[in-house]
């Protein structure tokens, strides 16, 4: 059963919180409850490592490159039908 805990922050603190809560789209008591997990209990949150960190971001240059290539096309599938040309997309 959880129990209740009150603790005093300043005002500014508040507004932080309750800012950073709403980033992540979470109640106060959400946000709270996860930060004090994650400091008493790191080795239920494992962290990636700098290669992971890395990896990922190499994936999410590719993806976007791709991302506007697809823009590109559909751009100029567009423009196309715009000036009176059937879409070239094989139909």
């Amino acid at each position: 059963m959880a129990k209740k805990l009150t603790v005093k922050v300043s005002g500014k603190l508040q507004k932080d919180i309750q800012a950073r809560s709403a980033e992540f789209s979470m109640s106060v008591q959400e946000y709270v409850t996860e930060l004090l997990e994650r400091n008493l209990y790191p080795e239920r949150f494992p962290q990636i490592s700098e290669d992971q960190r890395e990896k990922i971001w190499e994936a999410m240059e590719v993806i976007e490159e791709a991302l506007e290539d697809m823009t590109d096309v559909l751009q100029e599938d567009y423009e196309q039908v715009e000036d009176g040309m059937g879409p070239t997309m094989g139909w």
